[in-house]
């Protein structure tokens, strides 16, 4: 289903570049919202390299965990959650129902949420 949208690329190797920086810049800007949040949750505490360090490793975590998501669903995801879609713009762009976005969405947060109670069972 997606083959056949590959087929108006012109110039796929600028189309991955142009993917691949936008998804660092939005990944960049979560970041920075995430630090900006935690600066005004802890406004009176000073933010150490320490925290600044488990911040960052958390978000590798859970961007491992988006990773490690088939590849369907790891699409519909960050369609979603990273570039701000909505089920029926996703449902036009893949080909597919809307509750299989549905299906997808909730494999994804099921999956994501259990790697990372692994993986902060593990550092304690």
């Amino acid at each position: 289903m997606m083959e056949s949208k590959l087929g108006y690329v012109n110039d796929i190797q600028a189309y991955l570049f142009t993917s691949v920086k936008n998804a660092s810049l939005t990944w960049l800007s979560q970041q920075k919202m995430r630090l900006l949040d935690i600066e005004s949750i802890e406004q009176n505490t000073e933010i150490t390299a320490e925290t600044l360090y488990v911040n960052a490793e958390t978000g590798w975590e859970i961007e491992k965990a988006i990773a490690d998501l088939p590849h369907q669903c790891q699409l519909v995801f960050r369609l979603v959650k990273q570039e701000g879609l909505s089920y029926k713009q996703i449902t036009t762009i893949l080909e597919i129902s809307q509750n299989t976005i549905e299906a997808h969405m909730r494999t994804a947060l099921k999956r994501i949420r259990q790697q990372l109670q692994e993986y902060l069972m593990g550092k304690k």
